[in-house]
């Protein structure tokens, strides 16, 4: 396969995308969110409805303490129950435990797996504040996943958790707006945005952004750049951008370079 060919198939497929969404976990988002929701909204209400429900008592919503207990470093196992069950109790007056608790529904951690229970929570989060959730309401929208598919929406959601910080929104983003898809194709602000998550030593952007100055997708021309960008994601592990710089085409006019 050519270098040409190589660059066109990563461009054409999600690989990229689904990548970067396993790597980016969104922990930086969690602290910022939890900075913020991890206090009950309402405690008289909590502790009135204690009794009633099983619900957890005031030290359960304690920073993050309260995580640990739900082991969200385990979350991935399909039977964390005890985190679903945690998630689920605090729900009502956490919405960072919203947002999880979608995740649980999203992929069946402890429970079911409930696509339109996830994105009802993934909602819930994001109208009380949740910025990672802004993210993950676009992604449902975007591939229809408990809702009705809409691109404009998905990009609406992503602008939102993008312009409140949201690392991963910003890289949908620009793959929204280099693809046309539920926005107005513009070549530049997707360069303009991969090149913002370039410099914040994002990988997969790295990588985008040198595919970027190789075809002249939103800039000139530039092989240069291409390589020192694609020598930048090679470097942080990206496969595709190893690839391209091994790959013959491009030996010849380039030094080599072993990773």
């Amino acid at each position: 396969m050519n270098f040409y060919n190589r660059i066109n198939e990563s461009n054409s497929s999600l690989q990229s995308i689904n990548s970067f969404q396993s790597n980016i976990s969104g922990i930086t988002d969690f602290k910022k969110d939890s900075l913020i929701n991890l206090t009950p909204k309402n405690k008289s209400s909590l502790k009135s409805n204690k009794a009633k429900d099983g619900g957890l008592n005031d030290s359960e919503f304690e920073n993050e303490n309260f995580y640990n207990n739900a082991n969200l470093s385990n979350l991935s196992l399909k039977n964390n129950v005890k985190g679903y069950e945690l998630f689920l109790k605090a729900a009502e007056n956490l919405t960072i435990s919203q947002f999880y608790l979608a995740n649980c529904y999203y992929n069946g951690y402890g429970t079911e797996c409930d696509k339109a229970l996830s994105f009802h929570w993934y909602q819930k989060s994001v109208e009380n504040g949740s910025i990672i959730g802004q993210h993950y309401l676009g992604h449902c929208y975007e591939y229809g996943i408990g809702t009705q598919q809409s691109s404009k929406k998905a990009v609406y959601w992503y602008y939102k958790a993008a312009i409140n910080g949201n690392i991963t929104a910003k890289f949908y983003l620009a793959y929204c707006f280099r693809l046309g898809k539920g926005v107005k194709k513009d070549n530049n602000k997707a360069f303009k945005y991969y090149k913002l998550l370039a410099e914040k030593e994002i990988t997969e952007a790295q990588y985008q952004l040198g595919n970027c100055f190789f075809t002249g997708v939103g800039t000139e021309i530039d092989k240069n750049q291409a390589l020192f960008w694609y020598n930048k994601a090679a470097k942080n592990g990206n496969i595709i951008s190893k690839d391209i710089i091994q790959n013959e085409s491009i030996a010849c006019r380039y030094p080599s370079h072993n990773y």
